[in-house]
């Protein structure tokens, strides 16, 4: 239980979650919760949320890291998406550069993606 007091000097307790009632870590998605995901990644922006998620499922990319990528960061001269990604300190929120590996699955997704893009959005 967590006691704070106001400017009129009333304690009040924080209505956060109940004391142990946590689990501890995060689980894992399962593979059928994957599936209605990318399921709804449909319209306009169908691809590019694809994308965004995949960062996040096939790279281990924070939303915050894949919300700051660069195009410079992710295409290469190929102009397909690179399979490892260097990420400088500064965008990090460890303050730390990072370097992440596209797994291939992912590297299709992002592909897609990029494939459907024209020149001026690049």
């Amino acid at each position: 239980m967590i006691l704070f007091m106001s400017q009129s000097n009333k304690t009040y307790q924080s209505l956060g979650r109940p004391k142990g009632s946590g689990s501890g870590a995060a689980e894992p998605l399962k593979r059928d919760e994957i599936r209605r995901l990318f399921g709804v990644c449909i319209g306009a922006r169908g691809l590019r949320n694809r994308a965004f998620i995949a960062f996040g499922l096939h790279a281990g990319m924070r939303v915050g890291t894949v919300a700051h990528l660069r195009v410079g960061d992710v295409i290469g001269a190929d102009g397909r998406c690179k399979a490892s990604i260097c990420i400088s300190g500064d965008r990090e929120k460890s303050k730390r550069a990072h370097r992440y590996y596209v797994a291939s699955k992912g590297r299709q997704l992002i592909n897609d993606y990029i494939q459907g893009l024209n020149a001026h959005e690049l």
